[in-house]
């Protein structure tokens, strides 16, 4: 791998992990509790999720989403498996 691939990868974790970090705190600013299955479930939706209503044509969409999903789903579970090893 070159550095801009890895700049890029490295990218990716970033907002994957901004994007778990934010629905935690937005839950725990609602007083909301978040289990496991919440996000899990939240997983099953994103891989649901159709093109935004941007610039960005279906197939740019779904190219961006098949390069990205897998990050922010992996970092999802480890922060779902992470919930449940602390009874939540």
């Amino acid at each position: 791998m070159n550095g801009r691939v890895d700049l890029e990868d490295l990218q990716i974790e970033v907002w994957a992990t901004q994007y778990w970090m934010k629905y935690l705190y937005v839950s725990q600013a609602r007083g909301e509790r978040i289990s496991p299955k919440d996000i899990v479930d939240l997983i099953e939706e994103m891989k649901a999720t159709s093109p935004p209503d941007d610039d960005a044509s279906p197939a740019a969409f779904d190219e961006r989403h098949v390069d990205r999903f897998p990050v922010y789903e992996r970092i999802g579970l480890e922060i779902a498996a992470l919930l449940a090893d602390v009874g939540n």
